[in-house]
């Protein structure tokens, strides 16, 4: 993607694009059902909830396993949780 600007937009557009309207969509259901805080920075929360894959798979510094997908997820939902 650094390299080639026509294949990054493709990739912004229909791969990361796609999945990051699902889960703004899953947060923005999960905010009126009350489960989630309203003034959350869901861009950055985005980020912080795909980012860890993504440097795994990039860096190979360490795998990607069933638990750390967990405590990654575990972890923002904790951020996005509302708090009474």
């Amino acid at each position: 993607m650094a390299h080639d600007a026509e294949l990054a937009d493709i990739i912004r557009r229909e791969v990361l694009g796609t999945r990051r309207r699902s889960m703004r969509g899953a947060f923005a259901r999960a905010a009126v059902r009350g489960e989630a805080r309203a003034d959350l920075e869901l861009e950055l929360l985005l980020d912080m909830l795909t980012g860890p894959f993504y440097y795994r798979a990039l860096i190979g510094h360490a795998p990607i396993s069933r638990r750390m997908a967990y405590d990654v997820v575990e972890y923002v939902l904790r951020i996005a949780a509302r708090r009474d």
